[in-house]
């Protein structure tokens, strides 16, 4: 995935993967700019694995805005949520008490975010991306 980023970016970011930030932490990818101090981590999770609700906001929380971007310099991250459909059953996350599919997984982990950043002073932000490719097959299909 690096390269095919890298190629595309033209010479104005890079990207590696699983490269180890000054704190000692290896998010899955990082995108870094020569004019800016500090990579933005991208975490990413395969959503057809068992990740519950629960377990996508603990690491959006400790794992990304709790070491990834707990570094002075850092402060803006992307949680990168991947669903291939491979599992044919409708998935739902309980994110903040409410049961949500991948049409709304976006912004019910937007809003988890919104209602504990306050919680990491340091962070600017974070993007919840959710990149849902079993709609790839009914476009194909048309």
């Amino acid at each position: 995935m690096n390269l095919w980023i890298n190629t595309r970016a033209e010479g104005l970011y890079t990207c590696a993967q699983e490269n180890e930030l000054a704190n000692s932490q290896r998010p899955d990818i990082w995108l870094q700019h020569p004019h800016i101090n500090s990579p933005v981590p991208i975490e990413l999770k395969l959503l057809d694995k068992s990740w519950s609700g629960p377990d996508l906001c603990e690491r959006l929380r400790n794992q990304l805005a709790g070491d990834y971007l707990r570094e002075e310099t850092a402060g803006c991250g992307i949680f990168l949520l991947i669903w291939t459909g491979a599992n044919t059953e409708k998935k739902n996350w309980r994110i903040n008490g409410k049961l949500v599919d991948v049409a709304g997984l976006q912004l019910a982990l937007v809003s988890y975010w919104t209602s504990i950043s306050s919680q990491f002073p340091n962070v600017i932000d974070i993007d919840v991306v959710v990149v849902d490719l079993s709609m790839r097959s009914l476009k194909s299909n048309v």
